[in-house]
């Protein structure tokens, strides 16, 4: 529940954990430590969105070998191999909460891989490697753009599916 003034916002929660959306609603929910986020559209402009919220220094090297798989980008110029293996994490969470309403089905990190980062440009290039469902992977939809914000040793990514 969410309290806005005086008005009281519920969201009920699938087994799965997943936010149930009214249903013309899609969206996507985040937080971390100090920071609450939600990305939600109509699902006459959007088939999903995804958001998340990362804490720079919460993702270790270590776990480097169960975020990424062979395909993920290896480094880049402008971040530490934590900052990338944080933004990769991130990346693939908001990847997940975007499809996962549609695809209705887990999958993990090696399901996508991280091909491109735009520092610049703050965007990022996500490629489906396995075949998720009929519409989704291989021999289906697979690459998606979304848009990432480092600031004050956060990182925030969002990706949205269009129809």
């Amino acid at each position: 529940e969410l309290k806005i003034g005086s008005v009281l916002l519920s969201l009920p929660i699938s087994e799965s954990r997943a936010p149930l959306w009214p249903v013309d609603i899609v969206g996507s929910i985040t937080h971390n430590h100090s920071l609450v986020g939600a990305a939600v559209s109509k699902n006459t402009e959007l088939l999903g969105v995804g958001i998340d919220f990362e804490v720079m220094d919460r993702v270790k090297c270590e776990m480097g070998r169960y975020i990424c798989g062979p395909q993920d980008l290896k480094s880049h110029a402008d971040l530490s191999d934590t900052e990338i293996l944080t933004l990769i994490f991130s990346a693939k969470e908001s990847l997940y909460k975007a499809l996962y309403p549609s695809v209705n089905c887990f999958f993990g990190f090696n399901a996508a891989a991280v091909k491109e980062i735009n520092f610049l440009e703050g965007s990022f290039i996500i490629e489906l490697v396995s075949q998720i469902n009929l519409n989704f992977g291989p021999s289906g939809r697979s690459q998606f753009q979304g848009r990432f914000l480092i600031q004050d040793n956060n990182c925030l990514t969002v990706l949205e599916i269009k129809p």
